[in-house]
């Protein structure tokens, strides 16, 4: 079933860790969205698989997971945009 409307937090006014991002004049989700649709896919897809694998290696279990999944939210807002254009 899809739908044009998310009901998801919009992933890029919030961060988890800490707010170093948000500080940066260009974040890496900047950059990440300059590449094409493919890219920007792909991209999304390998951090939260990153953040999965990774989990409790690095960071507490729970924040890792909280990482993967605000990529994820990344990911569908990247897919809900796309479908929103003419050629989709």
């Amino acid at each position: 079933m899809s739908s044009n409307k998310s009901i998801i937090q919009d992933p890029d006014q919030i961060q988890y860790g800490g707010e170093h991002y948000k500080k940066m004049t260009v974040s890496p989700w900047d950059v990440i969205d300059s590449f094409p649709r493919e890219q920007r896919i792909g991209a999304y897809r390998a951090n939260a698989i990153k953040y999965l694998l990774r989990m409790g290696s690095k960071d507490d279990s729970v924040l890792e997971v909280k990482k993967a999944i605000h990529y994820l939210r990344k990911l569908v807002k990247v897919l809900e945009d796309d479908a929103k254009l003419p050629d989709n």
